[in-house]
């Protein structure tokens, strides 16, 4: 297998990644893009299902979004859907560009966010060929992240951040992952994040659970600008599931309190195309154990199904 670090434009800014290509072959490739869940970049699981997918026979793209990760961007640790949108729109643009690879095989991969994002991207792209989602968070609208009584933390953090905003000082911004009561984003299920974490090979932890790096996947921070959270409701691409006219390969978890199972499943019965598979646990657990082992090994046979 070749990695080859890449860089590429989107909006005003750049993201950084890696492609990688399975050693020993001619001939255009197809490809696979990767798009990462709320905080996600390569360190967090993403590089080791990349890693894993070229098995499929296809080069993969795994990136970090502007303002995260390795790529650049100010002010750090800004997540928002809308213009996560837009680096993978450019993601897909770049690969169709490169030589060597086949522009009209091209598939994406999310997860949770990133999820939503590859099923927005397919809606309205109908070249792309192929999409795997794992637990994908479609509807922002339907998503129960946390307790209803934890809410009050996170709306006086978006608050605050406007007043920030207005007076020109730095962003506020919030965990993205903690337990309940802690006024993180995401509050259920997040043992099974931390399993995944634990899962990495040489991480090492800046500060527990708050500041995560590796020597060949970059960064990871727990946290997120307040202000940018607002856009996670209004992102629905769930309500254009009907457009998509590639092949899906879903894996939802029955026991998820974040994404809810039986709302999604109806949204993505909607696609023309879909194998919907089901596993047990909650949010996480396609991400480490036997729940990563398993999707992964769908995943590299339906890519090299339906990309061949």
């Amino acid at each position: 297998m070749c990695a080859e670090r890449v860089m590429f434009a989107s909006g005003k800014g750049r993201c950084a990644g890696v492609l990688y290509r399975p050693a020993g072959t001619g001939g255009k490739l197809p490809v696979v893009v990767l798009a990462h869940g709320l905080s996600g970049t390569r360190l967090t699981q993403y590089d080791r299902r990349a890693r894993r997918l070229v098995e499929s026979g296809a080069a993969v793209l795994d990136f970090d979004n502007r303002f995260v990760g390795v790529s650049p961007g100010e002010p750090r640790q800004r997540i928002d859907p809308l213009s996560w949108l837009e680096d993978l729109r450019a993601a897909v643009a770049f690969v169709r560009d490169l030589a060597g690879v086949d522009a009209d095989a091209v598939g994406l991969y999310g997860s949770s966010l990133g999820g939503a994002l590859a099923l927005a991207v397919a809606a309205e792209d109908p070249k792309i060929k192929a999409i795997a989602l794992d637990v994908p968070a479609v509807d922002g609208l339907r998503l129960t992240p946390a307790p209803v009584t934890q809410r009050r933390a996170l709306v006086s953090a978006l608050a605050r951040d406007a007043v920030a905003r207005l007076r020109h000082r730095p962003p506020v911004t919030v965990p993205v992952f903690g337990s309940i009561g802690s006024g993180a984003v995401l509050q259920y299920d997040t043992e099974g994040f931390w399993k995944a974490m634990d899962e990495l090979e040489d991480l090492e932890w800046e500060q527990v659970r708050v500041h995560a790096s590796h020597p060949e996947t970059g960064e990871w921070r727990n946290e997120a600008t307040a202000l940018e959270l607002l856009n996670i409701p209004r992102f629905r691409p769930a309500r254009r599931a009907k457009h998509v006219n590639c092949a899906v390969l879903v894996h939802l978890c029955e026991d998820d309190r974040v994404v809810p199972y039986a709302a999604t499943r109806r949204a993505l019965e909607r696609a023309r195309r879909v194998d919907i598979r089901s596993l047990r646990g909650g949010h996480f657990a396609p991400f480490h154990g036997d729940g990563f082992e398993s999707t992964v090994t769908a995943q590299v046979e339906f890519f090299s199904r339906t990309l061949a």
